[in-house]
């Protein structure tokens, strides 16, 4: 297990780290969900292929899948409410205690 990563493995589609060993982790279903901080301006949750992005101090959000839009070029918001639901709790629970997070652009 690692202590510390950031979103650039292949098992979270991307090719610039090839991660063999997790990847296979990640196909047995084990992805665990982090929180980051983009900047100062934006709260983002990754867990599997979904991203949830909440910009701070609103209400409105973003979801990507990033297994087909690895750009963040369409939110799917719209049409995955209850994911979208799913991440801002996790998003929460992962602000509150603090658990989860990753500093980018700081």
């Amino acid at each position: 297990m690692i202590e510390d990563w950031t979103t650039d493995l292949s098992c979270y589609g991307t090719p610039l780290v090839q991660t063999p060993n997790i990847d296979k982790l990640a196909a047995e279903g084990i992805r665990l969900p982090f929180m980051l901080e983009e900047a100062g301006k934006n709260l983002a949750v990754r867990r599997g292929p979904e991203k949830y992005i909440q910009a701070k101090g609103e209400k409105s959000c973003k979801l990507f899948n990033l297994d087909s839009d690895i750009g963040e070029q369409t939110n799917i918001v719209a049409a995955n409410a209850p994911i979208a639901t799913q991440l801002r709790d996790l998003l929460q629970k992962l602000f509150d205690t603090k658990s989860g997070i990753r500093n980018l652009g700081q």
